[in-house]
């Protein structure tokens, strides 16, 4: 609704989606970090640890976290040789 106010935790992924079909989303996003970094879903995932991505995402499906946990592997990587 207009003049909401939404506060995200650190390290927490999270998006903004504009449900109106007639209106444009404005929107001011305030950091208190000295620099701003964005991270894309791959990997903010890649820097989750496995068991969680595991226990949250495919929860009931072992075979399909396992091979999503192997493929965000070279993400990681990517990620770690950014810091």
């Amino acid at each position: 609704m207009p003049g909401d106010v939404g506060i995200v935790p650190r390290t927490m992924g999270h998006y903004v989606e504009n449900l109106s079909q007639d209106e444009e989303v404005e929107m001011l996003e305030a950091f208190r970090a000295p620099r701003f970094e964005d991270f894309s879903l791959g990997q903010w995932l890649a820097t989750t640890p496995d068991r969680m991505v595991s226990e949250h995402v495919f929860k009931d499906s072992p075979r399909a976290a396992k091979a999503l946990t192997d493929a965000l592997k070279a993400e990681k990587e990517s990620v770690k040789a950014k810091l």
